[in-house]
């Protein structure tokens, strides 16, 4: 599942060279392995050198592992980052990750963070959060909103699974938007 994934990113990283980097950026340690098994995989199937750069945030408080983090992200051909709180690591990230080019995917993370997504011509820093009245939402915007109500959990996982169906035959915005969305799944 996570060789797949990684292999899905390749449509978003425009390199030319023959080496790509791999931001990752997480909570837990659990995924190591996992990923640079799946870059040795996809290395040898593709005949590229993929490099997989794995960070915790309980590492980050160490300058060091910070510097390092700024190196390897401003590198980053692909960012990828899941379960990303806490105001110390939250708003230097927002302000490195803001300056970057490359694709960044951040999922169940602070909004700050995850609105700096951007997949293909997917930008989730380009969706209305609501407050603006003169811009009319969408349909299916609005109906990703919670109703909090009894069910709201199910209602929302039926939905998501089959938009993933439909979006994944769609060209551009809605191909990377089903990107997004599987990127959950991981």
């Amino acid at each position: 599942m996570k060789q797949e994934f990684l292999a899905r990113t390749f449509e978003y990283v425009e390199s030319s060279s023959s080496h790509m980097r791999f931001v990752f950026l997480t909570t837990q340690d659990n995924y190591t392995t996992a990923l640079r098994d799946a870059a040795a995989a996809i290395s040898r199937e593709y005949g590229f050198d993929l490099t997989v750069g794995v960070y915790m945030t309980s590492e980050l408080s160490d300058p060091d592992m910070r510097q390092r983090l700024a190196d390897d992200l401003a590198r980053a051909d692909f960012i990828f980052g899941g379960m990303i709180f806490g105001e110390a690591i939250v708003r230097p990230l927002e302000a490195q990750l803001a300056t970057l080019t490359c694709p960044i995917c951040i999922i169940i993370s602070n909004p700050a963070l995850i609105r700096l997504t951007r997949l293909g011509k997917f930008n989730l820093g380009m969706i209305s959060d609501g407050k603006d009245k003169e811009e009319k939402k969408s349909g299916l915007l609005q109906s990703l909103r919670p109703k909090h109500g009894h069910g709201e959990v199910s209602r929302q996982m039926n939905l998501i699974k089959g938009l993933s169906k439909i979006l994944k035959y769609l060209p551009g915005r809605f191909r990377d938007l089903h990107t997004y969305v599987s990127a959950h799944q991981f």
